[in-house]
């Protein structure tokens, strides 16, 4: 849980757009709602049963290079057409970004951690291809409900704690399942 509060912390100037409103610290909203990355993880385990051994199997796995995977984007970017005209919409993609930017940070963050403890305890892990992960992390993030509700549940303390306005009215917009998936 600290190397997650570390990264948070790295990744503040994600929220650039939300500094000019507030000077709060803004991390700790995220940091009240982090199950949703608990949330995540059982979610994509569950996707991945394929590619799980069975408990007790030992296997030797040759160290593989992560440095492809930390880098590589998993955020859904949107297509040109599939930008929203509505003005509420467009603002509410405009915010939906800034988190998205957070959470790309965060986890590349937390990759880069974890890539530095499997070479110092000399073990590794076998991360299926990016085509079979991000349709699974997709619907993972898409339709888990705590994902919603943690969500929403930082952006509202953003807003109303925080004091970050641009966020007013915008929260239960981004956290809906569907504008996520869509």
């Amino acid at each position: 849980m600290g190397s997650v509060a570390d990264c948070f912390e790295q990744c503040d100037p994600s929220f650039q757009k939300f500094r000019a409103q507030t000077s709060l610290s803004l991390t700790d909203c995220f940091a009240k709602n982090v199950n949703n990355a608990v949330d995540a993880d059982e979610c994509l385990f569950k996707g991945m049963k394929d590619f799980c051994r069975s408990d007790g199997e030992r296997r030797f796995i040759r160290p593989a290079n992560f440095s492809a995977a930390v880098g590589s984007p998993l955020q859904m970017a949107p297509t040109a057409s599939e930008i929203p005209t509505c003005p509420c919409c467009k603002r509410a993609l405009e915010q939906f970004n800034v988190f998205q930017d957070f959470f790309g940070c965060t986890k590349q963050c937390v990759h880069r951690q974890m890539t530095a403890c499997f070479a110092r305890k000399r073990c590794a892990v076998v991360i299926p291809p990016q085509e079979t992960l991000k349709p699974i992390y997709e619907k993972c993030n898409a339709h888990t409900p705590q994902m919603s509700l943690s969500l929403l549940n930082t952006c509202q303390c953003l807003a109303h704690r925080k004091r970050v306005t641009s966020l007013y009215g915008i929260c239960p917009i981004i956290s809906n399942p569907l504008f996520i998936e869509n």
